[in-house]
């Protein structure tokens, strides 16, 4: 489950888990096919959703976030920053 982030309302998600959580329990475990270590992590960990957060009007462009956008830990720990890059299709 997502929630807005304390840090930016407008351009933020927070996610409820702790990141450095997420790094110990995957340890070094992140190679190979594992399929019952991978369940438990999507079960404790849910991925992050971004596809809620990007304006119908981007999703034609395969779904591009047009705007400066952050995703958070339960702690307010940035783990995800999207800069946008300035439109280079534009003239001028």
């Amino acid at each position: 489950m997502l929630i807005t982030s304390k840090l930016c309302k407008h351009c933020a998600v927070q996610v409820q888990w702790d990141a450095k959580v997420y790094c110990c329990r995957l340890g070094k475990q992140n190679f190979g096919l594992q399929e019952d270590f991978e369940a438990s992590m999507l079960q404790s960990f849910p991925p992050i959703e971004l596809s809620r957060y990007i304006p119908p009007a981007n999703a034609a462009r395969g779904g591009v976030i047009a705007n400066p956008f952050i995703v958070t830990d339960i702690k307010d720990c940035v783990i995800l920053q999207v800069l946008t890059p300035p439109d280079i299709s534009s003239t001028g």
